[in-house]
């Protein structure tokens, strides 16, 4: 499968919101996640919101416990049910 070169493909960071840092994989996860539906693939984002639901469930409660905003995770459970959607 050949790749769309025409267009430099963003940053991680370019997506993140400022003050964000990435060092978690989950924030990576999200981010390959949004892309994937933004182009509307959707056995890719249902896999990766698959591994996002694996990763945050392998994590010991106190390291999930310190993940202050949680709008970025509740936004990809959205967008997974919207591209669910019939």
């Amino acid at each position: 499968m050949a790749d769309d070169v025409s267009q430099p493909s963003p940053s991680p960071q370019a997506n993140t919101p400022p003050g964000h840092p990435m060092r978690r994989l989950s924030d990576k996860i999200l981010l390959a996640h949004a892309q994937a539906c933004r182009e509307r693939k959707k056995d890719v984002a249902r896999v990766l919101h698959m591994a996002l639901i694996e990763e945050l469930e392998s994590l010991p409660r106190s390291i999930a416990q310190k993940r202050q905003d949680t709008r970025l995770v509740e936004e990809a459970f959205a967008r997974q049910e919207a591209i669910d959607a019939p």
